[in-house]
């Protein structure tokens, strides 16, 4: 017997065509004994496509399974996500994983047939059954277990309840829906990381506290808005807090309402100068920075933090904004991302190592100057930028806000960095890290030899310079860790100096050489007496001596073994006035010796192993208060000097060509 087969909708056409035809031609007989004999022989049979029962539903809880069955056939085939399951060929497939689940099926006398795909999920929903808020309480959730790494996550409405993740944990789920009125807090320095999408229903609420961390694996869209709070460090009116938005369809309006229409600014290096965006009605681009003055209600004398939040799609994958070489070559571009990024990835990628130099500069707030009550002197503390490259960072106070950068730049934080050609920068999620409030001053895997110096007065002038040898480095001007001051500070700058360019961070090649000498310079804008001290070192040079050279004074310091030094100046650029040394050996006095001091009242005692030549006794400003010249002994008293509580450095050489110098106070 011959078979003709049709699908089903081939077949219901032709069924209505074969009506048709009997209609016209019920009458004539004769044309219907003509037919093919074959034709009145043949069966028609239709396509049979299995299907899947799941018992009802489409999700199994971590640890146990989902069973499904095929519609009865001859011989199965189970596949997950469009690849055939290794020995799946029984009626039934146990699901334990998730995925796309489809059976394709034969039969004796056919058509074989493929049903429809099921996407099945290993889920856990939030019920909140025990009745509070923890994310952690088993019993909140459908499957008895808090949710894991694998589990597709949906928050539903129950009312009085809703899950808060908090104790500063990080915590992991496959996806994440909200649904209804759900809500989910994210409480500050908690990290929430999902691998694939996220969904948040129109009426619900993701909400992102201050510090906390929404990370993502998977390079996907998603779907509706949630809310990222951020706390600005303290701020008065006129002061500005650098943004960049971690999340899609936020004006900068929106941002801060209450700050004045005309500072909401971007800065465009097309003609090196702030743009205006008036009324803030600007729409915040993906990895732009942006500029925004604190509210007008904010005081011009007392400084508060400021409560923003940032309303939209959570950004997310790979993002691009444009690097742009013109009147100006700073970009203030910004992180893209409601999570923290890790710097030293995104300046190492190679399409962004093409594009951008190596060093970042970041906005910190500190206090504007004010008068110090009781003595009428000016406070000089200032905002500036802190500094951050591959080898390291440098703060901007030792108050207030005087954190180094750790190489972590937080959600919705934007920062300058020079362009070097034009083109797109790329931040992607491999970037994307947990906030962490670690100290940057801690042990590092990388062979890092680094030292911090500052540059102060009492009145709080500020400024920090690092040091630092590592491998990668060159003696020369390197991308990844060689950063140009960027000053901000209307008071004071301090950098090293190398090929000619005043350095806020300089990085050096390894192996260290202990003859080498680095200039040191500052500049000012206040006269009279400033420090310098070592902030902070590691590597090498925690047991590597550290001495400055004062030029001026024919004066080499001991930094590690006597502190801070002090020293007077005039306002003005200065370049050739100090140098870093690591021996003493460079001198043409050597400065050791075994040399004693004592005090009393206004007396002065010296020992030495050896007979002195001479004694020179300078003050804190570097003036030259007391010389004595042949000598020819090994002690000597000098009485009725006239000092009162006063820092004095004492210089004396020693008949044997030596120099030794010590700091003492009368």
């Amino acid at each position: 017997m011959n078979k003709i087969t049709f699908s089903a909708a081939q077949f219901c056409s032709f069924a209505l065509s074969a009506l048709f035809l009997f209609m016209c031609l019920n009458s004539d007989a004769a044309v219907l004994k003509n037919l093919p004999e074959r034709f009145s022989k043949s069966r028609i049979l239709v396509d049979q496509n299995p299907t899947i029962n799941s018992g009802g539903t489409t999700y199994f809880c971590s640890g146990a399974s989902l069973l499904l069955t095929s519609s009865l056939a001859e011989t199965y085939q189970w596949y997950k996500d469009g690849q055939a399951i290794d020995g799946a060929t029984s009626q039934t497939y146990s699901v334990t994983q998730s995925g796309y689940y489809k059976v394709a099926a034969t039969y004796s006398e056919g058509p074989n047939g493929v049903s429809s795909e099921l996407h099945v999920k290993q889920a856990n929903t939030w019920t909140g059954a025990a009745g509070d808020d923890n994310w952690y309480t088993p019993s909140n959730w459908s499957c008895g277990v808090v949710p894991v790494a694998n589990d597709h996550v949906e928050v539903a409405d129950t009312g009085d309840t809703h899950p808060i993740i908090s104790d500063a944990s990080v915590l992991t789920v496959y996806s994440l829906t909200l649904t209804d009125d759900a809500v989910l807090i994210v409480e500050t320095g908690s990290t929430l990381e999902v691998t694939d999408v996220i969904n948040v229903a129109e009426s619900a609420s993701l909400i992102l506290q201050d510090e906390a961390s929404l990370l993502q694996t998977n390079d996907v869209d998603n779907i509706g808005n949630i809310t990222a709070q951020k706390l600005t460090a303290p701020m008065k009116r006129y002061d500005f807090t650098y943004w960049s938005a971690p999340v899609t369809g936020q004006t900068l309006h929106n941002l801060s309402p209450d700050t004045m229409a005309d500072k909401y600014y971007s800065f465009s290096p097309t003609i090196g100068n702030w743009v205006t965006h008036l009324n803030g009605a600007h729409y915040m681009q993906q990895a732009k920075g942006y500029i925004v003055r604190a509210p007008q209600t904010f005081s011009t004398s007392l400084a508060s933090s400021y409560p923003a939040e940032f309303i939209g799609i959570p950004n997310n994958g790979t993002i691009q904004t444009a690097i742009t070489v013109g009147a100006s070559d700073m970009n203030l571009i910004g992180n893209p991302y409601p999570s923290a990024i890790d710097m030293d990835v995104f300046l190492s990628d190679p399409n962004n190592a093409a594009l951008t130099d190596g060093t970042i500069y970041l906005w910190t707030h500190n206090s504007a100057p004010s008068v110090i009550p009781g003595d009428n002197t000016y406070n000089y503390t200032s905002n500036d930028y802190a500094a951050y490259n591959l080898l390291g960072g440098i703060a901007t106070s030792t108050t207030g806000n005087n954190e180094p950068p750790t190489g972590k730049v937080a959600s919705g934080q934007s920062f300058f960095i020079k362009g070097l050609s034009n083109g797109q920068v790329v931040f992607d999620n491999s970037m994307r890290v947990a906030f962490s409030n670690d100290q940057f001053f801690r042990s590092n895997s990388e062979d890092k030899h680094r030292l911090w110096l500052n540059l102060t007065n009492e009145q709080g002038a500020f400024k920090q310079t690092l040091l630092g040898y590592i491998d990668g480095a060159t003696d020369g001007i390197d991308r990844n860790y060689d950063g140009a001051t960027f000053n901000a500070n209307a008071y004071v700058d301090f950098y090293t100096l190398a090929n000619g360019k005043q350095l806020a961070i300089q990085g050096r090649a390894l192996p260290f050489d202990e003859n080498v000498v680095i200039p040191l310079g500052y500049t000012t804008t206040v006269p009279g007496t400033f420090t310098i001290n070592i902030a902070n070192l590691d590597g090498l040079f925690e047991t590597q001596d550290v001495f400055l050279y004062d030029h001026d004074l024919d004066l080499l310091y001991d930094l590690k073994q006597l502190g801070t030094y002090m020293f007077g100046t005039t306002m003005g650029t200065f370049n050739d006035r100090f140098e870093l040394r690591f021996t003493d050996s460079t001198l043409a006095n050597e400065t050791f010796g075994n040399v004693t001091i004592a005090t009393n009242n206004a007396q002065l005692q010296l020992k030495a192993s050896s007979e002195m030549e001479s004694v020179r006794i300078s003050d804190l400003s570097g003036r030259l208060v007391y010389e004595r010249s042949n000598i020819n002994n090994s002690e000597i008293i000098l009485n009725d000097l006239p000092f009162h509580n006063a820092v004095l450095f004492v210089k004396i050489k020693l008949t044997n060509g030596k120099t030794v110098i010590r700091k003492t106070m009368m």
